[in-house]
């Protein structure tokens, strides 16, 4: 669960991703990034501050079709 003050940022960075931009990315025309720190709520009830890094693999129009990404807890780091 995701904390109700970080949901909408995470959400519009998740949907940046899926959005078609080759021009945001001249550099690097085949892929997009995302890195987002938010709060998820632990099964024990408290907090945790995870980072999520992604990567969406796009085609040749610019139209993701892989996402390849991890979730790391950094609460010790905040």
């Amino acid at each position: 669960r995701i904390h109700p003050e970080d949901f909408e940022v995470l959400l519009s960075k998740k949907q940046a991703l899926f959005d078609v931009a080759l021009e945001d990315h001249p550099t690097e025309p085949n892929q997009k990034t995302m890195i987002s720190q938010y709060r998820v709520l632990h099964k024990d009830g408290h907090w945790l501050h995870v980072e999520d890094r992604a990567i969406a693999m796009l085609d040749q129009r610019g139209i993701p079709y892989k996402v390849i990404g991890c979730t790391v807890d950094v609460s010790e780091r905040i």
